[in-house]
C-alpha cells in the first residue's frame, strides 16, 4: 500500500509540474522570447513546481497523522477498543487529508488572483515585464502567508468556541456522542461567523487602500509609493475595523 501512495504521489507531482512548465513556456513564446530561453523558462518552472508540491505533500501528511494520533489517543483515553480507536482515527486522518486540500486549493486560488491583479497593475504602471512578474510573485508569497494566517485564525477561535460547548455539555451529563454533536454544532456556527465578519472586513478595507493607491498615481508618485500607500491605508483600516467590531460586541 505504501508503494502505490508513493507511485500515485509521484503521478500527481509529475502532472502538476508538467502542467506548470507548460504554461510557462507557452507565456515565454507569446511575449516573443527565443525558443531557448521559454525551453529554460519552462524547466526552471518545472523544478520550482515539483519543489513545491513536496512541500505541500509533507505538509499534508504530517497535518493529517497528527490529527490521527491525537484521535487515537483520545479513543483509548475513552476505553474504545484498539480497532474502535484505530477506525476512528483512520476517518479522522482521512477528514484532515480532505480539509488540508480544500483549503490549500482555496489559498492558491487567492494567491493567484491577487498575483496576477498585482501583475497586471504592474504592467499598466509601464514596469518591464521582469519587474512585473517580480512583483506578481511576491504579491503571491504575501497572499499564501496571510491566507494560512486567517486560515490558522479562524480554526483556532473556532475550535476554542467548540470546546468551550463541548465541556459544557459534558458536564450538563450529555452522553460523549451528543457532546462530540454540540460542539461540531458551535464549531460550524463559529467558523460561519468568521467568515462572515472577515469578508466583511476585507471588502471594506480594500476599497479604502484601492481609493489610495489610485489618488497616489494621480498625484503623481511612482509605482511604489502608491503601492506603499495602499498598503498602509489596508493596515489602518482592518485595524479600524477590527475596533469597531470589538467595541460592537462588548
Amino acid at each position: 500500500r505504501a508503494i502505490e501512495h508513493f507511485e500515485e504521489a509521484a503521478a500527481d507531482q509529475d502532472s502538476y509540474a508538467e502542467e506548470v512548465a507548460q504554461r510557462e513556456y507557452e507565456q515565454a513564446v507569446a511575449m516573443g522570447m527565443a525558443q531557448a530561453e521559454a525551453v529554460a523558462r519552462g524547466q526552471y518552472a518545472h523544478q520550482v513546481a515539483e519543489q513545491h508540491f513536496e512541500t505541500q505533500v509533507n505538509a499534508k501528511e504530517e497535518y493529517a497523522d497528527a490529527v490521527a494520533q491525537e484521535q487515537f489517543d483520545n479513543g483509548v483515553m475513552r476505553g474504545l477498543p484498539y480497532d474502535a480507536a484505530l477506525a476512528d482515527a483512520q476517518k479522522a486522518m482521512e477528514s484532515a487529508e480532505r480539509h488540508f486540500e480544500e483549503v490549500t486549493e482555496k489559498k492558491e486560488a487567492y494567491a493567484d488572483r491577487v498575483a496576477q491583479q498585482q501583475y497586471e497593475n504592474a504592467v499598466t504602471t509601464g514596469l518591464p515585464h521582469e519587474m512585473a512578474v517580480q512583483q506578481g510573485q511576491y504579491a503571491m508569497e504575501v497572499a499564501e502567508q496571510e491566507f494560512e494566517g486567517r486560515v490558522n485564525e479562524k480554526e483556532e477561535y473556532a475550535d476554542a468556541v467548540a470546546q468551550q460547548a463541548f465541556d459544557s455539555a459534558a458536564a450538563m451529563g450529555m452522553p460523549y456522542e451528543a457532546a462530540i454533536a454540540e460542539g461540531q454544532k458551535a464549531q460550524d456556527d463559529a467558523e460561519r461567523h468568521y467568515d462572515e465578519v472577515t469578508e466583511k472586513k476585507q471588502t471594506y478595507a480594500d476599497a479604502i487602500a484601492k481609493q489610495q493607491y489610485e489618488s497616489a498615481l494621480a498625484m503623481g508618485a511612482s509605482y511604489e509609493q502608491a503601492m506603499e500607500e495602499g498598503q498602509m491605508a489596508l493596515d489602518m483600516s482592518e485595524e479600524e475595523f477590527e475596533m469597531k467590531m470589538n467595541e460592537k460586541d462588548a
